[in-house]
């Protein structure tokens, strides 16, 4: 790959070092998304409460909204940026409501609520500023000495 082919692809990509947090969910969606999928990882509980069809939609759900997180940040796309949150949101509700069903309310569940919490504000937070119309800017500040 020559230089310039790489310092393309570095500026293609640059937006998500604005935003690594969301890019780290969505690459974790991407990831849960595929594993859904492909039925591997953990046993999940909504393989053991849906029927296997259902579980693969919510797969591609989560796979779907990781794609549109990344491909709205690096084409700087607040549409397709939002698509993903709200459909990545979708996925959080209801996985949390399967998982609850299934687990009960007590200490396992709470390990997961407190993660799907957590990304539930941030997509929220985003989708917020995304619909304010409100960008993210770099800028360069000198470091205190």
């Amino acid at each position: 790959m020559s230089n310039a082919a790489r310092e393309g692809f570095r500026d293609r990509l640059r937006p998500l070092d604005i935003t690594p947090f969301e890019a780290a969910i969505a690459a974790v969606a991407v990831a849960g998304g595929i594993a859904g999928i492909m039925h591997f990882g953990v046993i999940d509980p909504l393989s053991k409460v849906l029927p296997g069809w259902l579980v693969a939609v919510f797969g591609a759900l989560y796979l779907v909204s990781g794609l549109c997180l990344i491909v709205g940040l690096v084409k700087r796309s607040f549409q397709v940026e939002a698509a993903g949150l709200v459909f990545l949101a979708t996925s959080l509700v209801v996985r949390e409501i399967v998982y609850i069903a299934y687990l009960g309310a007590h200490a396992d569940a709470l390990v997961s609520s407190t993660f799907y919490a957590a990304f539930l504000f941030a997509c929220w937070a985003r989708l917020k500023t995304l619909l304010r119309g409100e960008t993210l800017i770099r800028t360069r500040v000198e470091p205190p000495r």
